[in-house]
This record gives C-alpha cells, structure tokens and sequence, in this order.
C-alpha cells in the first residue's frame, strides 16, 4: 500500500507530494518558492565560492529554513496553548514534540553539529577563537528566543525596547553583508561555515522580535519609555566609523563596515537598559534573560579577541597592533560597563530563592 497523508486517507502519494511532506507539508507554492531561493543560493554560490561549495550551502541553508519551520510551529504552539504532540510540525516532517522553542532551538544546534562533522569538520581541531565564537553566537540565540517566548506567551510586547531590537537585527544583518560580499566566507572551511550559519539563525530570530514590536503586537509597545532613538545613535556609529577603525588587512572598506557594525553591537543594549530604568523600577524575568546572554555573548566575544592577541595571530588580520587592539577592548569594554549596573541585580535575583519560583517573576533594577 502506498504512504499517505493520514490514517485515514487511501490516496496514494506522488513523488512530488512525497518531497514536500518530507519537507513538512508545505503547499505547491511554498514549494515552488523554496525551489527558486535554492537555485537562487546554488548561483551565488558557484559565481563567488565555486561549484564544490554548493554542497555546504546547500545543507546548512535546509538547515536553517527548516529550524525557522520548527521555531515557528513551537511558537505557535505556546500562544494558542496546544499540547496536542500528534500534530505534524515544519521542517524534516518530524512529530510535534518541539513545544518549547528553546528545545527546537537546542535541536538545530546538535542537527547542525553532527551535519558540521558529516561535511568535514573537526571540533578538536578547531580553534579556542572558534569556539568562543560558537557559544557566543548560541548565547545570542537562546536570549533571542527568550525574548519571543515571552511575546508568544505573554501576548504582547511591554518592557521591550525596539530600539534596542533594531540595533540588533542591523548589526547581525550587516555581519553577514561584510562575511558574504566583502571577506567572503570560504565555504571549504567547515568552522567558518557552522559559524556564518549559526548568525544567520540569530538574525532571522531577531527579525521574528522586530515584526513582533512594530507589527503584530504594536498596541502594547511602551513607546514613550523607549526614548534612546535610533535616529541618533546609527548616523553617530556611522561617523566613528568612519573616523576611528581598526585596520585590517581585508581593506579600508571592510574595516569601515566591521567598526559601525561593532559600535552599533556596543549600543545595542543602551536603549534597554534605559528602558529599564524608566520604567516602574521591575524587569520581567524573560526580558533579563534576554540582555544577560547578551552580556555574557559580547564578553565572549571580548575573549575571542583576546585569545587571538595572546597566540600572537593579531598581524595576520591587522596592519597595526597598539591601535586596533585599543579600539577593540576599549568599546568591548564600554559595552559591558553599560550593562554591569542591572547585571548585578541579575546575578542577585538569580542566587535568591525567588528565582526558581515562577517564570514571571520580577526583578528589581534601580533608576
């Protein structure tokens, strides 16, 4: 007898709708869609990185659009509060067992780490730089969707600033335009490829947050307390950039990039904790969830840099030496020093007995 659909129909499958039940039910067009931005990626890649890269990018792009399929169902799952683990949920045709986003986040991780050693990749030879890399990037991702679980859950979006939020999304965004269209991501190197995929999750994850805030759950955004505008802030990093930049050995122009998008991830948090401050005194345990794996994300990230001036590695991506590594660890710095004031009330409320209570319990934070 043929497969189908459901226990109860006696319609045999096709080949094609055998494809797309593999690839979790999607309609014709999706389908049809999902085609085109494969061959699309196909092209790119072969025109920049080869032919031979088409494999890589293949698989880890299945892999991220399928993760997103399971994000979205397990999202959907908490804000209509369906248990139901019969139903069917998107990406590799799996059972709905992925309820809680944080489990289907945690899948797409092990998927990714096992189709990393699959390809080629070799965690015990990979670098201490890379896996600092790695679990900054995974902090990145699990404060994200700490973030939209609460949105989900909660059904609306107060005490988040969307400042903050476009911030993020523009530095992952423009992390990726300097990997892809300036550095050129070198698609036979399997630790620069599981990284590269890795941000791409957590830039689409805070795009999920910025149509949340601005679209569907506008009504609730606590706009007047969002007063650190954007507006401001971007055309300044934009300056610095220009002005005050390390030099790497890639070019003028990807050392002018790399320095706004990183003066922009220094502010990211700014509006935030701001936000926080003007509020009624109290943080919501996701939201502190949320700007603490950011903290601890962007001390990794100052560790990265360290570890790479400690081996003696720093010429190999720099002109200079005194000058970058100052620019560097000073923002680096200046980031953690703009959230060390709530982080010690986070490290507070997480040693209490009240932490472990509730997941809506409160924190305090002084002005």
């Amino acid at each position: 007898m043929g497969t189908s659909f459901d226990d109860d129909s006696k319609i045999k499958l096709t080949a094609v709708d055998k494809l797309i039940k593999f690839c979790g039910g999607i309609s014709e067009k999706e389908a049809a869609l999902a085609c085109s931005f494969f061959l699309g990626v196909c092209f790119i890649t072969c025109k920049f990185s080869g032919f031979n890269a088409i494999p890589h990018v293949v698989v880890f792009t299945y892999m991220v659009w399928a993760a997103s399929r399971m994000m979205a169902s397990a999202f959907r799952n908490i804000a209509k509060g369906d248990d139901d683990n019969k139903k069917r949920s998107g990406g590799f045709g799996l059972p709905q067992v992925f309820t809680c986003p944080f489990k289907a986040y945690s899948f797409f991780l092990i998927a990714c780490f096992i189709l990393y050693n699959i390809l080629g990749g070799d965690i015990h030879k990979s670098t201490w730089r890379n896996r600092i890399a790695y679990i900054s990037c995974c902090l990145e991702g699990f404060g994200l969707i700490s973030l939209l679980r609460k949105i989900a859950d909660r059904g609306h979006v107060r005490g988040l600033s969307g400042m903050s939020m476009i911030m993020l999304a523009l530095t992952y965004t423009m992390r990726e335009v300097e990997a892809f269209l300036i550095a050129h991501v070198h698609w036979h190197n399997m630790n620069d490829v599981f990284l590269e995929v890795l941000q791409i999750s957590a830039m689409l994850l805070s795009y999920k947050a910025l149509w949340c805030i601005f679209k569907t759950h506008r009504t609730s955004y606590e706009q007047d307390l969002d007063v650190v505008k954007v507006k401001y802030l971007i055309p300044g990093c934009l300056l610095l950039g220009f002005l005050l930049h390390p030099n790497f050995r890639r070019g003028h122009r990807y050392s002018e990039s790399w320095a706004t998008s990183f003066y922009i991830d220094v502010l990211a948090l700014l509006p935030q904790v701001v936000m926080m401050q003007r509020g009624d005194g109290v943080v919501e345990a996701p939201i502190a969830h949320f700007v603490a794996a950011t903290f601890v994300s962007r001390f990794f990230d100052l560790l990265f840099w360290y570890d790479r001036w400690h081996r003696g590695d720093f010429l190999k991506y720099m002109k200079d030496t005194n000058e970058s590594l100052w620019i560097i660890a000073f923002f680096h710095l200046v980031s953690i020093a703009l959230v060390a004031d709530f982080m010690y009330y986070y490290f507070k409320w997480r040693m209490s007995s009240d932490a472990h209570t509730s997941d809506h319990i409160e924190i305090s934070v002084d002005p």
